[in-house]
């Protein structure tokens, strides 16, 4: 088993939600700026079990962030980038909402050193659905992965 980097410590992600749980509920999402990790696990983040990472700043922050994720029926979703195509694909084709799960850090750091700890984040844990970042120069350590 790999251990997380030290600066990981940084990011403290919330327990994981089940999807089903936020689709009727999304005020329990902070608005505030950070990170967000989909995987089938209720446990502890591993890497090679994440399906997505992303990250964001935008107004309304996480809340709005992840309000295409979480539509009701995601076959009816035209998401704007590949990250959300392939979280609606899987959610409508491979699992149910019940069995895919929601963590948020929360950090509100400057967009450009946020971005390089979401290339770290990808790089350490490899989920499966990221394809950006994976060789995005970082300066945090993510072990031998």
């Amino acid at each position: 088993m790999t251990d997380n980097p030290i600066w990981q410590k940084y990011v403290q992600w919330s327990p994981a939600r089940a999807l089903i749980e936020l689709i009727h509920n999304r005020k329990e999402i902070p608005d505030f700026p950070g990170f967000y990790a989909f995987n089938e696990d209720v446990g502890t983040l591993k890497p090679g079990s994440v399906l997505y990472i992303g990250e964001t700043d935008t107004t309304g922050g996480l809340r709005s962030r992840l309000s295409p994720y979480l539509t009701p029926n995601p076959k009816m979703v035209v998401p704007k980038h590949k990250g959300g195509v392939l979280i609606c694909h899987y959610r409508s084709e491979v699992k149910s909402d019940h069995e895919i799960f929601l963590r948020w850090a929360p950090l509100e750091i400057d967009k450009e050193e946020r971005r390089e700890i979401e290339a770290a984040l990808i790089q350490f844990y490899t989920p499966l659905f990221n394809t950006r970042d994976r060789e995005a120069f970082t300066s945090y350590d993510v072990g031998d992965q």
